[in-house]
């Protein structure tokens, strides 16, 4: 863990930084606004998690409502404040927590959406891998948070896949490996009465 933190430099903001920023600006215009998006977003990502098949839900793109809109809004907040991308992020965080106990599809399946929800959305909060991002001008500054968005999302839905199929093949080498020790000592061999039967020397 400490070696993946240093890979993604992950530096999480001081509580009492986030709680000046706040104060500062939950009466400002742009304080409003972006808590209005906030929570438009919040309310279609428990939607989605909870409701991944809901024909409203799956026309706006299923899975990809319960993350990668989310993960885009906490890489634009960044942009705006970037000391409150990181609340953000624990907030819905614990939106996706919460819709994996509740979720129709079953208990794992929460687990692994909630478990790549957190790191695409950790990774977009706190990694300064991403900062070269928003020094670039406008209109590149906004392609580029989508880019991002779309490869984080993609990255890490990947990473799950290839986790799944890596235990799947370790599954089957180690049946294979184990069907390969029993041929190598043999099997013993019984007629249709029970008695063993040796006459071709096969033990």
């Amino acid at each position: 863990m400490k070696r993946l933190s240093r890979l993604l430099k992950l530096r999480p903001p001081a509580w009492d930084a986030v709680k000046k920023q706040v104060k500062a600006n939950v009466k400002t215009r742009a304080g409003i606004i972006w808590a209005v998006i906030f929570c438009v977003t919040a309310l279609g990502m428990a939607a989605a998690l909870l409701l991944p098949y809901n024909e409203i839900v799956y026309f706006f793109g299923n899975y990809g409502l319960g993350c990668f809109f989310p993960l885009l809004c906490v890489l634009l907040i960044r942009r705006w404040n970037r000391t409150l991308a990181y609340p953000a992020t624990l907030i819905f965080t614990v939106i996706a927590v919460i819709s994996m106990f509740f979720n129709n599809e079953g208990f794992f399946d929460g687990f692994l959406v909630t478990l790549f929800v957190i790191v695409t959305l950790m990774i977009s909060a706190a990694s300064d891998r991403l900062s070269f991002i928003y020094k670039w001008k406008t209109p590149f500054n906004y392609i580029g948070l989508v880019a991002v968005a779309f490869g984080l999302f993609f990255l890490v839905q990947w990473a799950i896949v290839i986790m799944m199929v890596g235990i799947f093949l370790v599954i089957i080498l180690i049946a294979f490996f184990l069907m390969m020790i029993s041929s190598l000592f043999g099997y013993r061999r019984y007629d249709r009465y029970g008695n063993y039967n040796n006459r071709n020397g096969w033990y």
